[in-house]
C-alpha cells in the first residue's frame, strides 16, 4: 500500500521538475518560431504557430561554431592537464613523504576546497577593480 506521504513527497518532485525544466522547453519553443513570429506576445505561446528550423541553419551558417568548440577544447583541455600536474606535485609529497608542517599543509589545501567559489566570487571581483 503506497503511503501518503510518498504520494506528496512524489508529487512535489514532479512540480519541481516541471519547473526546472520549464525554461528549456520555452527556450525550444522560441527557437522554433518563424520569423513572423513576435516572441515577445502577451499571452505567451508555447506551441509555435509556424514550426522552422530555419533559425538553427541560420545560425550554423553565421557563426563559426567549430572554432568555438575547438577553442574551449583547447582551454577546457588545458585546465585539465594543468590540474592533474599540480595536483599530481602537490599530492604525492603529501601521501609519501613526512615533513615538518605537512599537516598543516593538508588542512590548508582541505580548507580552500571546502569554500565554494560562488563565496568568494564577489571579494575577488572586488579586489580585481
Amino acid at each position: 500500500m503506497i503511503k501518503l506521504k510518498n504520494i506528496w513527497i512524489h508529487l512535489t518532485l514532479i512540480f519541481v521538475s516541471l519547473l526546472s525544466i520549464f525554461p528549456f522547453i520555452w527556450l525550444l519553443s522560441t527557437s522554433l518560431k518563424g520569423s513572423g513570429e513576435n516572441i515577445f506576445a502577451y499571452p505567451p505561446t508555447l506551441i509555435p504557430q509556424d514550426f522552422t528550423f530555419a533559425n538553427y541553419v541560420g545560425v550554423w551558417h553565421r557563426v563559426d561554431l567549430m572554432r568555438y568548440f575547438i577553442n574551449s577544447m583547447i582551454v577546457a583541455g588545458g585546465t585539465v592537464l594543468l590540474n592533474l600536474i599540480l595536483s599530481s606535485l602537490a599530492g604525492y609529497p603529501l601521501a609519501r613523504m613526512e615533513f615538518k608542517g605537512k599537516k598543516i599543509a593538508f588542512f590548508a589545501i582541505l580548507a580552500t576546497i571546502m569554500v565554494p567559489f560562488q563565496a568568494i566570487m564577489l571579494p575577488v571581483y572586488l579586489i580585481t577593480l
